[in-house]
């Protein structure tokens, strides 16, 4: 019909300072995240704080270096929850690895000691620059969701539990006539995503409406998705977009997660549950989570968070 396609909201961070999380330019931001969570789940938000040149070092050197290793040295990338090295799946174009606690320039240097007997300084130097401002876009988005719900006082034991990592993607090998699934549909399981594209398309988010959104890549954005542990958090207020990466040429990404720390549940507030809004889920934990979602019965369930934490499921899962 010649309609255009429609675009995610595009929302600028630029200017915004975490340490004054307030004024008309924070408010006009955060009612802007608020309606694109409420509609897509998702956003694409402008911030200027990593360069052109850490852009580049990320998708010109360091992820070709990377996936250049040999496989049983990328498999050294081991965690007994899915946050290791991912690749080798029948049907699926995709490996990738992810580096904990990214923000640390120790826990950087020690995963780079794994693959690097030798060290490699350009990637820690690089990984952990990325990691350290991209963290604080993050934490300003969970600052405007807690200010918007009225959970304020939440906010700073909230953000002291939790931990950030990177995970570097490789998408596809060689050219194809049609494009290909490469990453099939999922919806993430942890608090917040934000993905970094290398100019190249691949990223796909369902709509309401059950179509399928394509996220245009730009130097200038980065796409900040809600998880599943963030539905809890919100008592189902907001939910995690449905997505898939679908390539037709090689695609890197760069996926900056965050997840509470072993031990710490996701729970909703009191300050959010009433008649209105009676309790959706148990509290989660999200490491455990991990484990059931991607079992043989997660993965049959309709609706795996709710099967193993909504409000009528007896607690204490395995």
């Amino acid at each position: 019909m010649g309609s255009q396609q429609p675009q995610l909201p595009t929302i600028n961070f630029n200017g915004l300072d975490l340490n004054q999380p307030f004024g008309s330019k924070w408010d006009q931001a955060r009612t802007e995240v608020m309606a694109a969570f409420e509609t897509y789940g998702c956003f694409d938000a402008i911030y200027g704080l990593v360069g052109p040149e850490v852009n580049e070092a990320l998708f010109q050197s360091i992820m070709p270096e990377l996936f250049a290793l040999p496989l049983e040295t990328k498999q050294m990338n081991k965690s007994n929850v899915y946050l290791g090295y991912i690749g080798q799946i029948t049907d699926v174009e995709y490996e990738s690895l992810r580096i904990q606690d990214a923000p640390n320039p120790e826990s950087v240097e020690n995963f780079a000691g794994l693959l690097w007997p030798e060290g490699n300084q350009k990637f820690c130097n690089t990984i952990t620059t990325y990691a350290q401002h991209v963290r604080n876009l993050e934490q300003m988005v969970e600052t405007m969701i807690f200010q918007f719900l009225g959970i304020g006082k939440h906010l700073n034991s909230h953000i002291e539990k939790l931990i950030y990592g990177v995970r570097l993607s490789n998408y596809g090998g060689l050219p194809i006539e049609e494009t290909k699934v490469s990453l099939p549909v999922h919806v993430d399981p942890n608090l917040i995503t934000i993905v970094r594209q290398n100019g190249v398309e691949g990223l796909e988010v369902r709509t309401k409406d059950e179509e399928w959104l394509r996220v245009v890549p730009s130097p200038d954005t980065f796409t900040v998705m809600l998880g599943e542990a963030m539905t809890v958090l919100t008592n189902g207020r907001y939910h995690a977009p449905i997505h898939r990466v679908s390539v037709n040429q090689k695609r890197y990404s760069v996926l900056f997660s965050c997840f509470p720390k072993e031990g710490y549940l996701i729970q909703t507030p009191q300050d959010i549950v009433d008649e209105d809004h009676p309790l959706q889920f148990n509290p989660l934990d999200v490491t455990k989570y991990l484990k059931f979602k991607y079992s043989p019965e997660g993965l049959k369930a309709e609706n795996s968070l709710k099967t193993f934490c909504g409000a009528t499921v007896k607690t204490n899962k395995d």
